[in-house]
């Protein structure tokens, strides 16, 4: 039975239970007989019933969500930071694979310039790479070169 009050304010159904249920908190008595009290809003258009709820209840699922919560955030940071570091691993070997090709044309760019010396006494190094900038636009930094790349790592 709810007690009719003033529109827009509560109003307990079983305030009795209520009072007894709290007597039983302090007497360690299980509560599995009583009630929680009811309350009715009343002067709305749509009336709404709220039951009282156990203060521990509250605490144990507001404590439940922040765990859940903190694990899911954990969980997407570990997935980003991984994400990351293999991506900047993968980096890093495209890098090294790119030097290890470099040293090779280097290699092959030696070995030609050693057979045009034997065969018509001079390498051609320097022409050969001031025709092939001329002609292309491309420069050699000469960053990657063996001396430098050992002497970097």
């Amino acid at each position: 039975m709810v007690l009719p009050r003033k529109s827009g304010r509560l109003s307990c159904a079983n305030s009795a239970a209520h009072r007894a249920t709290e007597r039983d908190y302090k007497n360690h008595r299980p509560l599995n007989t009583r009630k929680p009290p009811v309350y009715t809003l009343t002067g709305c258009a749509i009336p709404l019933q709220v039951t009282c709820v156990d203060s521990q209840i509250i605490s144990s699922t507001i404590i439940g969500s922040c765990t859940i919560t903190a694990t899911v955030l954990g969980s997407i940071t570990a997935l980003l930071v991984s994400r990351k570091i293999s991506l900047r691993q993968k980096l890093q070997e495209d890098l090294n694979q790119a030097v290890r090709d470099i040293h090779f044309l280097m290699a092959v760019e030696e070995a030609h310039c050693e057979r045009n010396k034997s065969r018509d006494g001079e390498s051609f190094k320097l022409r050969t790479r001031s025709a092939v900038r001329e002609k292309s636009g491309a420069d050699f930094s000469g960053r990657f070169t063996p001396g430098n790349c050992k002497s970097n790592d």
